[in-house]
């Protein structure tokens, strides 16, 4: 998948349901990759519903975002270890985020049976959603928690990790992130520049 926002522009992209990372009857991985550029005024808010890792699965997303100048974004990922009464199989969840091609935040999230250690004490402890996101602009007030970490980043913005038992509990702090701050010094956005898209991007190995 491909997605270039130009200049100026204002783009919202959500889901209309969760995507769910089925196994394949002959055990083969499947993969999705998101390649992304924002032009210098553009702003991206990337909020899909999130993905469902099903027992047996082999799954691998690979996202890269790049910004120019002063682009926006927010970005938010979300990882659902199993449906009711299951284990997850293999996912993978690795974003890449720059800045004028300079590093920006990257982020490698592995669960499943061949993920060594992720569900214990150091990795998810037993949570079941995994969530992040990362906002541009000033650092972001929330307070971390114990199953929280919000933290300003070097080259600006901010990210914060969150672990779960579920979407309720996660999306008590991530809400407040994924509302960017008001632009300023810049022509407000009216309703023509702005473009939303639904789309279920549901993806079956």
């Amino acid at each position: 998948m491909e997605i270039e926002v130009g200049p100026g522009a204002e783009l919202t992209i959500r889901t209309v349901a969760a995507s769910i990372a089925l196994p394949n009857r002959f055990g083969d991985a499947s993969r999705l990759s998101v390649s992304v550029s924002v032009a210098e005024g553009g702003r991206l808010l990337w909020l899909p519903e999130p993905l469902i890792a099903a027992a047996r699965c082999r799954h691998t997303t690979v996202s890269t975002v790049d910004l120019d100048g002063d682009a926006e974004l927010v970005w938010r990922e979300e990882l659902v270890c199993g449906r009711h009464g299951e284990d997850p199989g293999d996912v993978r969840l690795i974003t890449v985020l720059r800045r004028d091609r300079r590093p920006l935040y990257r982020s490698d999230v592995a669960v499943g049976p061949h993920a060594r250690g992720w569900d214990g004490p150091a990795g998810f402890g037993g949570a079941r959603v995994h969530a992040t996101v990362f906002r541009t602009g000033e650092t972001a007030t929330t307070d971390s928690t114990p199953t929280s970490a919000v933290m300003a980043l070097a080259g600006g913005g901010t990210v914060a990790t969150v672990l779960g038992r579920d979407l309720i509990e996660t999306r008590r702090i991530t809400d407040a992130l994924v509302t960017p701050p008001q632009r300023t010094g810049k022509a407000a956005v009216t309703p023509q520049g702005s473009t939303a898209i639904d789309s279920p991007l549901v993806r079956r190995a």
